[in-house]
């Protein structure tokens, strides 16, 4: 691929306390020829062995919807509002109700739980570098696919402020956890893996953090509406040795294959963890990764290619884009740069925001991003065959979809920090789903060809 444009967007920093700034620029072109089980707190020890090659144990489970998509999903190519209440309906007593503190402006992410309704959930969480004594959205928010309203689950008894956590893993004086940015770091544990019968959120890092240990790894039960420590809040990984590289822009992927998690932090530098979905046992990989800017994403592709993907932010301050990959099967090895091997379909341009973040589309056999930003737009990334995904064209096509009854796109009121993953498949629905602020609408994004 030829040199990628910059963005114009500024440097984003894991310092505390950044303002959220909505960043302004403007995009060039691309000249381009072609188109989760509870458990108690471990030491943190790394485990033996390798995972390359190793026949899957469990995997998350599915929806148990097996009807045709419910009557709320709309037309292919349209998107439609679908949330009966907005989030901060239901904010615990005492919360900030503007996004300056919510999991939407705070750089983080989100998931798609298949344990948590007959339809699943749509989870989000995130908040962090506060003022001091502003109150922190430390609770997990959970969109109900079934009921299409938000609740709140493992919600402090106290409604906790900046400040008041500790200095080694971010506990409050309840034991419970500060949430900071969570970037793409958020992971679900299936019932299957013990994450209750809910399911459970697995929040990697504390991004940008001054704790004593910031690669902590806690656990959140999402059958839970108070949260206790040692019961529906549990620190289940003290801490993973990166060998001091920074917490900061937290980056995983659950491997179905493996049944277990990829993890890696700042900047895409090694090692490169992989970390049992069952025991948190940890298996780490010194000779894997890359060295870029650090708004990356990683996404794993399921047989048959049996692959990671690493793309965002890249270059000097980060306004380029890049993307790079590496065999599953074989993980103790550099990422290969895969940039220049991206192709551009005829009329799509890059996405308005690089740290948009994605999933794999089980429905598409795709990379699925969406740039947020108010943006119509939703963009693919299409691997080549499984036998040339270090060689082959990978193409990036986008489509441009409707809102149906009124809708236009849900966005941020405070500022566009990034997606981090936040538009994720529901596959039992054939569609997308997407929010983007404590007071807007939940939408569901249903694209031409599903």
């Amino acid at each position: 691929m030829a040199a990628l444009p910059k963005t114009g967007l500024p440097p984003q920093t894991s310092s505390s306390r950044r303002a959220l700034i909505k960043a302004s620029g403007s995009l060039g072109f691309l000249a381009l020829t072609g188109c989760g089980g509870g458990g108690v707190a471990t030491s943190g020890a790394t485990a033996a062995g390798s995972v390359g090659g190793v026949a899957p144990a469990a995997t998350a489970s599915a929806s148990t919807y097996t009807g045709p998509p419910p009557s709320w999903v709309p037309a292919p190519g349209t998107f439609s509002n679908i949330s009966q209440n907005k989030l901060a309906d239901v904010a615990p007593a005492g919360y900030v109700l503007t996004d300056a503190a919510g999991p939407f402006a705070n750089w983080s992410g989100g998931r798609y739980n298949p344990d948590y309704s007959a339809l699943g959930g749509y989870v989000v969480a995130g908040s962090g570098h506060l003022p001091t004594g502003e109150v922190c959205w430390s609770c997990v928010n959970v969109f109900n696919l079934a009921t299409l309203e938000w609740e709140v689950k493992d919600v402090p008894a106290t409604a906790w402020a900046e400040g008041q956590e500790d200095a080694v893993y971010g506990q409050f004086p309840d034991g419970t956890f500060y949430m900071p940015h969570t970037y793409g770091g958020l992971e679900i544990q299936s019932a299957a893996n013990g994450g209750g019968s809910q399911g459970s959120l697995i929040q990697f890092f504390s991004a940008g953090s001054s704790y004593i240990y910031p690669t902590r790894v806690n656990r959140y039960d999402l059958s839970q509406a108070v949260a206790t420590y040692g019961s529906s809040v549990t620190r289940v990984i003290d801490s993973i040795p990166t060998g001091g590289i920074s917490a900061s822009y937290p980056m995983t992927a659950f491997d179905s294959f493996r049944n277990g998690w990829w993890v890696l932090s700042y900047n895409g530098n090694g090692p490169v963890f992989f970390v049992d979905a069952k025991n948190y046992a940890m298996t780490a990989y010194s000779n894997a990764g890359y060295n870029d800017y650090g708004n990356q994403f990683i996404v794993y592709l399921p047989p048959p290619y049996d692959f990671l993907l690493g793309f965002g932010n890249s270059g000097p301050n980060g306004v380029d884009l890049s993307f790079w990959g590496c065999p599953a099967s074989t993980p103790d090895v550099p990422w290969t740069n895969l940039t220049a091997n991206v192709q551009l379909q005829p009329g799509t341009t890059l996405p308005l925001e690089y740290s948009c973040g994605g999933c794999w589309s089980t429905i598409l056999n795709a990379v699925v991003m969406y740039e947020a930003q108010g943006s119509y737009r939703v963009h693919s990334l299409i691997p080549p065959s499984p036998a040339s995904l270090l060689t082959g064209t990978w193409m990036l096509t986008s489509q441009t979809l409707a809102g149906v009854n009124g809708a236009t796109p849900c966005v941020d009121t405070v500022a566009n920090n990034g997606a981090y993953g936040r538009f994720v498949e529901v596959p039992a629905a054939r569609v997308f789903v997407w929010c983007d602020s404590i007071s807007g609408p939940v939408q569901a994004w249903r694209l031409a060809n599903m």
